[in-house]
């Protein structure tokens, strides 16, 4: 129960920050909410239809202030949508009208009530979407506390009604029994559509090039909501400001060789790889002023070695980037094999721009990537095998990037964390 009691208020915590701005506006003064407002037209609903035309698409119309419809979103999130979050073969968009009386100011509070990467959320002011949908339904009646699925191929015309859907129930008392809403029968129909319908995602792909993270989605979460959730998802912000240092011990591999690897790290910024075969020693290091590159042994090419010390910060960007200099934003977000990242750009204050993939299920930073002035992707640092330390969330493995070769592999048996509290 506390499980669950915290994570409803952290949802609670990020649906409260969001805004729909388009990446590149400045997040943290928007207060836009999360859902796009419509006109008669209906073209911004209708265009997006038509945008996810190779999908499964969950259209869903509830009124915003009704109990009833209220509840049956919160049945098929239960049962279906949630799960869905994680699927590029399908898409929900809900849309509210404003039956019963509901007003705009009715929406924000309905929206937690479905939620995802994979949900979209339309005002319609005008309503005009229940007298389309009723077209479509073949139905005597305004469609509303309808919910309907469309198989992939479908296109709605301009000019025209929506297409047909595959399927649909309803929660009105004057429509046939036999479709009424029945949220597990509901889910086994999409489960049903969904086996048909082939993964063509790049699943299992361990290099992602910057073609592939610059087609993003833009989204609600202002950056400082993804960054808190990122620390929450570490133990929490005041949490992580007590490590005073952490210590990896295990190999590495560098091209084809494999060699015992030591890496030492503490407050503020202190920083040594130490790779120790017994006979020959080599050490990449930094004490927040002083480089020591010595040794040839397992020796990382030469602009990785740069970048790691150049870029270090026991922190990591994230973490008080005002007060460090550095400039970070959220882009967006992008399918990258099983996971939806946020996408967070951070120029540092030595004007360094990297791109941080933030797992959004799990708040873990599971790749960096160093971005050249011209926009390309320089090298890349990705991290696996997360584990719990003593209360946070540390990678176990590290493998490095140079271009699209993989280079090295870091991978950890035992790691080491050290904390102070700090008065503050």
């Amino acid at each position: 129960m506390k499980t669950s009691a915290f994570c409803y208020c952290l949802l609670t915590l990020l649906l409260a920050a969001c805004s729909t701005e388009e990446p590149g506006q400045s997040v943290e003064q928007s207060n836009e909410p999360a859902y796009h407002i419509v006109d008669e037209s209906l073209e911004r609903i209708r265009n997006d239809f038509n945008a996810m035309q190779d999908k499964l698409r969950l259209v869903f119309i509830s009124g915003p202030s009704c109990g009833i419809c209220l509840r049956g979103m919160d049945d098929l999130n239960e049962s279906i949508v949630a799960s869905l979050q994680a699927d590029p073969r399908v898409h929900t968009m809900l849309v509210y009208v404003p039956a019963l009386g509901a007003k705009e100011r009715h929406v924000a509070a309905a929206v937690p009530l479905m939620q995802g990467p994979r949900v979209s959320h339309y005002w319609d002011e005008q309503g005009r979407s229940g007298l389309e949908f009723q077209q479509a339904l073949g139905i005597k009646i305004y469609a509303w506390d309808v919910w309907m699925m469309f198989a992939p191929g479908a296109r709605w015309e301009p000019g025209s009604p929506p297409p047909e859907p595959v399927f649909w129930q309803h929660q009105l008392p004057i429509l046939p029994e036999s479709q009424r809403l029945d949220a597990e029968v509901f889910a086994d129909r999409v489960k049903t559509s969904l086996a048909e319908i082939p993964v063509t995602d790049s699943a299992g792909e361990a290099v992602f090039t910057l073609s592939e993270a610059l087609n993003i989605l833009p989204v609600a979460q202002p950056t400082k909501v993804i960054l808190r959730y990122h620390h929450l998802s570490r133990g929490g912000y005041r949490k992580l400001k007590t490590l005073s240092a952490i210590n990896y011990k295990g190999e590495t591999e560098i091209y084809g060789q494999t060699f015992p690897l030591t890496v030492e790290t503490a407050r503020p910024n202190q920083y040594a790889r130490i790779i120790d075969d017994g006979l020959n020693r080599s050490v990449l290091a930094w004490d927040g002023q002083l480089a020591v590159d010595d040794g040839s042994l397992g020796r990382l090419p030469n602009d990785i070695r740069v970048e790691l010390l150049a870029s270090y910060d026991f922190d990591g960007w994230m973490t008080d980037w005002k007060s460090k200099g550095h400039q970070t934003k959220r882009l967006g977000m992008r399918k990258l094999a099983d996971r939806l990242p946020w996408i967070v750009e951070s120029k540092l204050n030595n004007s360094r721009i990297w791109h941080s993939y933030i797992d959004s299920h799990t708040g873990d930073v599971f790749r960096h990537a160093l971005i050249s002035a011209d926009g390309q992707e320089i090298i890349a640092l990705e991290y696996a095998d997360y584990r719990d330390v003593d209360g946070f969330r540390l990678p176990h493995e590290v493998s490095y990037h140079h271009g699209e070769q993989l280079v090295a592999i870091d991978r950890f048996h035992q790691i080491t964390v050290t904390t102070e509290d700090h008065d503050e």
